[in-house]
């Protein structure tokens, strides 16, 4: 998504929230962090939910998109195929770090 897709996701539907200008949305893409109100503003027009509750997710904006996809990849898989998926990353990732 573009910035200006953004700004005019951000603007539809709730009209009793304030209007995003394109400067925030700018100043956001440069590192300033938004304000809570409106990351989890940001979280709902980018579609980034708590897989739990279906709600915005603020915190997801500062996670990796492949998290999210993963979890809601596990959230609809049987405890069986889960269990299978661990194995085969446990076989198919290289250990990093170092063991105490």
């Amino acid at each position: 998504m573009d910035p200006m897709d953004l700004l005019r996701v951000l603007n539809e539907g709730d009209t009793s929230l304030p209007a995003v200008d394109k400067s925030q949305v700018y100043r956001w893409l440069k590192g300033q962090l938004p304000q809570t109100p409106m990351q989890a503003r940001i979280a709902g027009a980018l579609e980034i939910v708590d897989v739990e509750t279906g709600l915005p997710d603020p915190n997801g904006l500062f996670r990796h998109p492949d998290i999210d996809w993963f979890a809601r990849k596990l959230q609809q898989s049987s405890r069986e195929d889960v269990e299978r998926l661990k194995q085969i990353v446990e076989l198919t990732l290289p250990r990093t770090g170092t063991r105490n």
